[in-house]
């Protein structure tokens, strides 16, 4: 579905993408330098000031807590979201249904988001959250490329009919399963990511990019764009060396790339804040992609993302980093003292005359060997140059650092961290409710895009089938129980994605418990108090105090544990595994009977054993088992025991 009816679908000319990119260029200078110095200050690369002329060596060393409170952040989050889809039932009939087909789609969706990794960058999510945490937006692009997984499908004879081999669905579906999941995900550096926005919503993106010259002349669906490109020198390497910029454009309906020739860029270092393009760019290739919204995933961070050239994270982050610069200066200048009294420069006192040193005479260094024993005149005197003095100021100042870079950041007290000067449960306490605040309002917009990419891989599957391709698509789901690990087909189909289902997404991790307390508080609070009952009910007490995610699937376990107990007990599992393992045996040493050595079987015998009235119930006396509803229960668990 498009957003805006009135906008222009289709691909700009390549005066206009220049004019666009520009201006575009122009509205995101202050954010890409922003992003400039958080990217320096991560990497280490922020210069420290320091003395030049000194009589001792200085020590420069960089204490990265922005690097160590993004990496905190970071480890809170899964690997892959986990994504729910919530059943939507029609009326009470269709309740298991509608549950079995979630079921069904959320099995394939978690493989299928590892198999958007594992074909796009490895590790594409994990990057994008990274930016999110520490730049308030990360950017992934979520793209099909069927013709690429699947090339024997897209064959075509001159007039434009297919010339596959394949007769049947059966035959195109095995040939799908084991060519892979055809859409992946690629992160896409948010420096690089120049979105126009309408409101909150995003209408047209640049991406840019660099590539080699030789790369963009060997790769066939650039075709377009290869005369024009090919008037370039190459040099000796084949143009392995020269780096052609390319830009994406995307707009609701349309994808297209255009490369910047070498040398029309404003600036030689890339990518630069204030770079802009001088010449036209030349149209590589253009499709349509048929979403209705760009293909780019846009993940929020703590302060909603970037709709402008402003975002509220700007004061946090600057704050963290002029704590991090003041950090990295007192470190240094504790380690310049250090490696100054721990290597020390010694100064000698001594006595010419004693020495036998001529009046106006170079004085000659004594020679000190390790460990040996030194030679001093009186009066003489060897001391260091700098002395060893513990200053308990510079654990005061890195303290008083690292408790308010926590306090902008989010506290790490929340997984278990205790920071200086915190010696109460209450202060404790205190800290991981300020912490779990603002992880909460990162994790809401973190979940948010989590259910977007998996909206937007939901949508790229639709479009497939409407452009006649491929109804659905398969992943290939590997299960592990006690006989071992088996894999299994899944697949997405476009009919079960019209509508769009609700689709909820778990991306943080469970938050640590020491278990060994909980368990105690748990009984606490669920004791019958002498009949007054519980304080807490149980399913508050497992999610609150012990953590618990999936109450409901964990009772229906217990459930069954508790079953299996109780059979045991009363023996009738062991009983009805007997009688079957009797029954096999009895079975299988018993002749099979044919219609001619009945023939010369006895008449009265023969009308004696013809069961009478096999459908009626039975009398009074049945056997025992047969009236009792746990040996019913036994003999179907001794069943799935004894089957095969």
């Amino acid at each position: 579905m498009v957003i805006d009816t009135d906008y222009p679908f289709k691909v700009p000319s390549e005066l206009d993408i220049r004019e666009i990119y520009n201006t575009v260029v122009e509205t995101w200078k202050e954010r890409n330098r922003f992003i400039n110095d958080v990217r320096e200050m991560l990497a280490g690369k922020n210069e420290i000031e320091a003395p030049k002329n000194t009589s001792y060596k200085i020590r420069t060393v960089h204490t990265h807590l922005l690097g160590a409170i993004a990496n905190e952040k970071l480890s809170r989050y899964q690997h892959i979201p986990n994504i729910q889809i919530v059943p939507t039932v029609a009326d009470e009939g269709d309740r298991n249904e509608a549950r079995g087909i979630s079921d069904r789609l959320e099995n394939a969706t978690r493989v299928a988001m590892f198999e958007m990794e594992r074909s796009g960058e490895g590790d594409s999510w994990g990057k994008c959250l990274a930016d999110a945490i520490m730049l308030d937006m990360g950017v992934e692009k979520i793209e099909r490329a069927p013709a690429a997984f699947w090339p024997e499908l897209f064959k075509e004879d001159e007039d434009g009919n297919p010339t596959h081999p394949y007769e049947d669905e059966d035959a195109i579906d095995n040939y799908k399963k084991g060519l892979g999941f055809p859409i992946r995900a690629t992160y896409v550096p948010l420096e690089r990511f120049l979105p126009i926005f309408e409101g909150s919503t995003a209408i047209e993106t640049f991406e840019v990019e660099q590539r080699s010259l030789r790369s963009i002349l060997r790769n066939s669906l650039f075709k377009r764009g290869h005369e024009a490109l090919g008037r370039f020198s190459r040099g000796t390497d084949g143009g392995l060396g020269t780096l052609v910029t390319i830009l994406h454009y995307c707009n609701q309906t349309h994808y297209a790339y255009f490369a910047v020739p070498p040398g029309t860029t404003g600036t030689s270092k890339w990518p630069m804040p204030d770079m802009a393009i001088g010449g036209p760019p030349i149209l590589l290739h253009s499709y349509e992609h048929g979403l209705g919204r760009v293909i780019y995933n846009m993940v929020d961070g703590r302060f909603g993302g970037w709709r402008s050239s402003e975002n509220k994270i700007e004061n946090v982050i600057r704050a963290m980093m002029e704590i991090n610069q003041r950090a990295d200066e007192v470190m240094s200048q504790a380690l310049t003292n250090v490696r100054a009294t721990h290597w020390p420069t010694m100064i000698m006192t001594i006595d010419p005359q004693m020495r036998g040193t001529a009046a106006g005479g170079t004085v000659r260094k004594p020679t000190i060997k390790e460990g040996e024993d030194i030679i001093m005149f009186k009066g003489e005197e060897l001391r260091r140059t700098i002395e060893d003095n513990a200053d308990p100021m510079v654990q005061w100042i890195l303290e008083q650092f690292e408790s308010r870079i926590n306090t902008l950041g989010g506290s790490n007290a929340l997984f278990g961290g205790r920071e200086p000067g915190v010696d109460t449960g209450f202060h404790q306490n205190l800290q991981i409710t300020q912490a779990e605040h603002l992880d909460e309002k990162l994790e809401q917009h973190i979940s948010f895009g989590a259910a977007q990419r998996a909206t937007l891989m939901y949508s790229h599957i639709k479009v497939m089938d409407k452009e006649g391709g491929p109804g659905r698509v398969w992943v290939n789901r590997v299960e592990e129980d006690k006989a071992g690990k088996t894999s299994q087909y899944l697949s997405i189909r476009a009919k079960d994605l019209s509508p769009m289902p609700v689709i909820d997404a778990q991306v943080r991790k469970p938050r640590p418990v020491d278990m060994s307390a909980a368990f105690r508080v748990a009984t606490q609070a669920s004791d019958d108090r002498n009949g007054k009952g519980a304080l807490i009910p149980d399913e508050q007490i497992k999610s609150e105090i012990l953590g618990r995610q999936d109450i409901r699937g964990e009772e229906k376990l217990i459930f069954i544990e508790s079953m299996k107990r109780g059979l045991l007990i009363e023996g009738v599992i062991g009983q009805r595994v007997t009688e079957l393992v009797g029954l096999k045996l009895l079975k299988a040493n018993t002749p099979e009977l044919d219609p001619n050595s009945l023939g010369d079987a006895d008449a009265a015998l023969t009308d004696a054993i013809t069961p009478r009235n096999p459908g009626a119930e039975l009398p009074s006396g049945q056997p025992e088992g047969q009236n009792q509803p746990e040996a019913q229960d036994g003999f179907a668990v001794a069943q799935a025991i004894t089957a095969g």
